[in-house]
């Protein structure tokens, strides 16, 4: 269930960024220095290297699987899809750090070294996980490191936002008597019907915090840098 609510909180993030970059687009500075920038996210700089990067780890992993070059169109797609989620990434971080949410550095190793793909018989390789990084994902371990704890702070972020959804009796009732017209058969349907509402209470209270987190942080974007003209 919970690997679900990610992928619907995943998608209402990418909406709203979505809509916020297409009605907000900036072209900030004239300097030689903002060449190198492509967006502005709150107090953070996505640096051009960093974009480029994560464009090229996901066109590949599109070709993979689409087995066929991208049209143009795909990728304009391709950079808009990127730059929305380091977007959203950098500004859920800025925000569990303001909040005093913090990951402490053996999380982040324990968290890494139980990742099955720097595995051998179930035991982490250290050699495997350097190769891992330089030739399949063309990052340095302390990147890598980087974004492993960004990750583990917005999940205990998401986990702290939705710790307070609840489901009441009298709202399951409600729904269930308004879909079947009586509360015969409830018990049999309580389980199921107790997960759809906490799942729809929880994806829209994200949302909700979503549009204000955007609302909160000041967001600048150079569409000619990211390749979005």
């Amino acid at each position: 269930m919970m690997d679900k609510l990610r992928k619907n909180m995943k998608k209402v993030m990418w909406v709203i960024t979505v809509l916020f970059i297409g009605g907000l687009f900036f072209w900030f500075g004239t300097g030689a220095g903002d060449h190198n920038t492509v967006a502005r996210a709150g107090r953070t700089r996505i640096e051009y290297r960093t974009y480029q990067q994560r464009i090229t780890q996901h066109i590949n992993r599109m070709r993979q699987e689409l087995e066929e070059d991208l049209t143009d169109a795909q990728l304009i797609e391709a950079r808009h899809e990127v730059l929305s989620s380091m977007i959203n990434q950098e500004l859920r971080y800025q925000e569990a750090s303001r909040i005093g949410i913090t990951v402490p550095d053996q999380e982040v190793i324990e968290t890494i070294r139980g990742l099955p793909q720097f595995q051998e018989d179930n035991v982490f390789n250290f050699q495997l996980y350097r190769q891992a990084l330089r030739f399949s994902m063309n990052m340095t371990p302390e990147e890598f490191e980087d974004l492993i704890k960004r990750d583990l702070a917005i999940r205990k972020l998401e986990r702290h936002i939705l710790s307070s959804v609840r489901v009441t009796e009298p709202e399951l009732k409600l729904r269930y008597r308004s879909k079947h017209g009586s509360l015969a058969g409830f018990e049999d349907k309580r389980r199921e019907l107790e997960n759809q509402l906490l799942q729809e209470k929880r994806t829209a209270l994200y949302g909700h915090w979503a549009r204000e987190l955007h609302r909160r942080y000041q967001v600048e974007v150079n569409p000619e840098v990211a390749g979005l003209q």
